[in-house]
């Protein structure tokens, strides 16, 4: 990651500035400052960066053209609730915080399609209701064992 830069100015009389700092990317963070001619001593201080709000779900499986998953055998699909830059939306639980920003509510799941492929989705006439209530992992786990013929 390359360091991003900036500038404070400090006109006499002046004694601090502010900066705000956002990232887009959860964990934690080193700012540091350094006077340009080394007349002051540097410092570190580190940013703890949590997820923001949730946004939108994403599914994930193992499952694909060349090793598809079987009607004869049980799938499982992890569902993931995340925030507008792709993070986990556990309000900061990854990494040992708690921003409150989690997700709690009820989607909907759905699948389509034939004898070749399935199609899961999050919207549509549903199969199934999770429900999320103020969950620390945003993670869960979806397991089908219907047998579509």
């Amino acid at each position: 990651m390359v360091p991003t830069r900036w500038t404070l100015t400090f006109t006499p009389g002046t004694a601090y500035r502010d900066l705000y700092y956002r990232d887009q990317i959860t964990g934690f963070h080193n700012i540091s400052a350094v006077h340009q001619a080394r007349l002051l001593a540097a410092t570190t201080q580190q940013a703890v960066i949590t997820p923001n709000k949730p946004d939108h779900i994403s599914f994930h499986h193992s499952y694909n053209i060349a090793t598809p998953l079987s009607v004869r055998n049980e799938g499982v699909i992890n569902v993931k609730i995340r925030d507008q830059y792709n993070n986990l939306a556990d309000g900061g639980a990854t990494i040992g915080e708690n921003n409150g920003l989690t997700y709690t509510g009820s989607i909907r799941l759905s699948h389509s399609g034939g004898t070749n492929t399935v199609v899961l989705s999050g919207d549509g006439v549903g199969i199934a209701t999770l429900t999320f209530i103020q969950t620390a992992t945003s993670y869960f786990t979806i397991s089908d064992i219907i047998q579509e013929l």
